[in-house]
């Protein structure tokens, strides 16, 4: 099993941090009654600044097309997430 790379490292933290930022801004609409779907689109625009950041990252340590894959790989991860915790919450 290979290791991950330094710069699959240094930007762990950073994918962590929009993560969090996005499930914070989650739980706040989360009693809204709107569609999950949209609740994680407005979170994930809320954190905008951490993917940013996260872009930035990705950007200077790779080939444009690589780092444009990974965001949206991320973005769709995390959205994907808070769309799961939203539908099982209202399920409860």
């Amino acid at each position: 099993m290979s290791q991950p790379g330094p710069s699959a490292v240094a930007v762990k933290p950073l994918v962590e941090a929009w993560r969090t930022c996005a499930l914070e801004k989650g739980r706040e609409f989360m009693r809204s009654g709107e569609p999950a779907e949209t609740i994680a689109k407005v979170a994930l625009y809320e954190c905008r600044e951490e993917r940013r950041i996260v872009a930035e990252a990705l950007f200077r340590d790779h080939p444009p097309i690589a780092a444009s894959s990974a965001i949206e790989q991320i973005e769709r991860s995390i959205r994907d997430l808070m769309i799961s915790i939203i539908v099982q919450a209202r399920s409860k």
